[in-house]
């Protein structure tokens, strides 16, 4: 369990950075606004303001325009433009130079895990540190904090009634879809159901042991909502199928071991991860002959931060990522969350949403109860 518990101390620590920092005053200009439901204040940037009021009922082209304009000659002053980001670099940097041969606009790219992310901009913040992020890119779980924690500032995208979230400080950016997976050697009658899997004796189960909002969402929206169970007979499934489990830190290893038949089934592998092994030739499947339904669906999400002096530049590259880079995105196996564009979910399959807001305002409790289940099977460290 090695492994787990570093993953929850970095949890501990962003949690208490973050309090800290609403504490000292929530906005990194000085400057608040209404207090949101988990008590934060979104940040307040008079320069994005401006940018926004500048492009207020321009649409398509005609915006995009206006956009590039005033990136231009913010880039004529010199100062750097930096995206903090937890997509991994294979990922990232295509995106990264694709933007800058288009708009001729040079970025540089910080790539870290969610906890460092969301720790490093909250320290910078606290110490009002010149150079920062413009622009953060990450799971919606930690953006979600970087909301709470008044970092980001209010936006306003061309396309928002296009994509699959829209928050007053971020949008989302693509989904990371969480599916059942097994390794086809182990496994040659795969469950057709989360019951089945839960309950069921296929094969060795492995769980990613900082899923809890994987857990949060299978309990309460599917598991309660759905099929009728209580809180507690639901926990109690899931903790009796954790028996024995193998407990992995991280969805990569996971994805890995699965291929390697460490294990015979991951019950909340990423998506576009599983894709990618199997288009490598793993004997992995999560869909055949059917996926385990509904899949579990949590937005990743883009916003722009208070304090950034290039708020033009960020605001254009916002949107160039929910228009322009959705079909790169998809590329790369991942799931576009502009329901425009090529790549999405098919419609037939059902899905649940990670409701995020909730996960956080319960957070203490939804990580206790996954660490409990965890901690009760033994899961033996990677």
């Amino acid at each position: 369990m090695k492994h787990a518990l570093s993953s929850r101390a970095g949890l501990a620590v962003t949690t208490a950075l973050i309090c800290t920092l609403a504490a000292c005053g929530g906005s990194p200009t000085g400057e608040t606004g209404a207090a949101g439901p988990g008590g934060a204040k979104p940040g307040k940037s008079e320069g994005l303001e401006k940018v926004l009021a500048q492009v207020k009922g321009l649409k398509g082209a005609e915006r995009r325009a206006k956009l590039v304009e005033l990136a231009k000659a913010e880039d004529k002053a010199g100062k750097p433009f930096n995206q903090y980001t937890t997509m991994n670099l294979d990922n990232s940097k295509p995106i990264q130079a694709a933007f800058e041969k288009k708009y001729g606009i040079k970025q540089e790219l910080y790539r870290a895990t969610g906890t460092t992310v969301v720790q490093r901009v909250t320290e910078e913040t606290k110490a009002k540190f010149e150079n920062g992020a413009d622009v953060v890119s990450m799971n919606g779980t930690e953006i979600e904090m970087l909301d709470r924690a008044g970092v980001l500032a209010p936006i306003q995208v061309g396309v928002a009634d296009d994509l699959a979230e829209v928050h007053e400080t971020w949008v989302s950016n693509y989904l990371n879809v969480f599916v059942a997976a097994w390794n086809t050697k182990q496994v040659t009658n795969p469950p057709k159901t989360w019951e089945e899997l839960l309950g069921g004796k296929q094969a060795k189960l492995s769980l990613e042991v900082g899923d809890f909002d994987w857990f949060a969402t299978l309990v309460q929206e599917y598991l309660v909502k759905q099929k009728g169970m209580s809180e507690k007979a639901a926990v109690d499934m899931v903790r009796k199928a954790a028996k024995g489990a193998y407990g992995i830190d991280g969805h990569t290893v996971q994805n890995e071991l699965l291929a390697s038949g460490e294990f015979g089934i991951a019950p909340s592998l990423y998506l576009h991860n599983t894709l990618q092994r199997i288009d490598e030739g793993a004997p992995i499947a999560w869909d055949k002959p059917a996926p385990l339904q509904p899949l579990i669906v949590r937005a990743n999400g883009i916003g722009i931060n208070a304090a950034t002096d290039r708020p033009a530049t960020a605001l254009l590259f916002v949107e160039y990522m929910v228009e322009d880079a959705q079909a790169q995105i998809a590329s790369f196996h991942r799931t576009p969350a502009n329901q425009k564009a090529p790549g999405g979910i098919p419609k037939q399959y059902k899905t649940v949403n990670v409701n995020l807001k909730d996960l956080l305002d319960h957070e203490d409790k939804w990580k206790s109860l996954y660490e409990d289940v965890t901690r009760d099977a033994n899961l033996k460290g990677s």
